[in-house]
């Protein structure tokens, strides 16, 4: 008896000792597919880091269903809304650039608010656009700010001096 488990042994000992299965190119590229970067666009309700006013106020960007939509949050009032009116926002972009500009497909990244909260700057086309948000007219901004050279995914400083970020 003693024999026939010794002779089991030693016949099951190169099963165990397989090598694992090597993965390929093809193997990451499918587990890619899952990745955060590449499902968030089918998720909705995502929500982009907040950007604090000196009143209390903060506005971010959310996902919706068929791209995004930027949010203004007044806490004293428990209040939330659209921060400016998209559709306008994306025709006078268009206008200003000459190119096509959808509402909920606006830049996430690179968005600056006017100190009085009437304009925004922001990144279209290789260029950086001021957008009136009383009167939702565009024209090319005079100059890039210190932080349009930090990389997309980083925090920059508050004096825009520095930007951290994970490489």
């Amino acid at each position: 008896m003693r024999l026939s488990h010794a002779a089991l042994f030693l016949l099951a000992a190169p099963l165990a000792a397989q090598e694992p299965r090597k993965l390929t190119a093809d193997d990451y590229a499918k587990a890619e597919k899952y990745l955060g970067a590449t499902t968030a666009g089918l998720v909705s309700g995502l929500v982009g880091r907040p950007t604090f006013l000196d009143d209390g106020r903060f506005w971010y960007r959310a996902t919706i269903a068929n791209g995004g939509s930027f949010f203004i949050v007044d806490p004293a009032k428990r209040s939330r809304e659209a921060f400016f009116d998209h559709t306008r926002l994306a025709a006078a972009l268009a206008s200003a650039s000459g190119g096509r500009v959808e509402g909920n497909r606006l830049p996430a990244f690179g968005i600056e608010l006017s100190k009085d909260s009437r304009s925004i700057t922001l990144p279209l086309q290789n260029k950086r656009w001021k957008c009136d948000l009383q009167q939702y007219t565009c024209a090319a901004a005079d100059s890039a700010p210190a932080n349009a050279r930090a990389p997309q995914n980083s925090s920059v400083s508050p004096d825009g001096k520095t930007a951290v970020f994970i490489k």
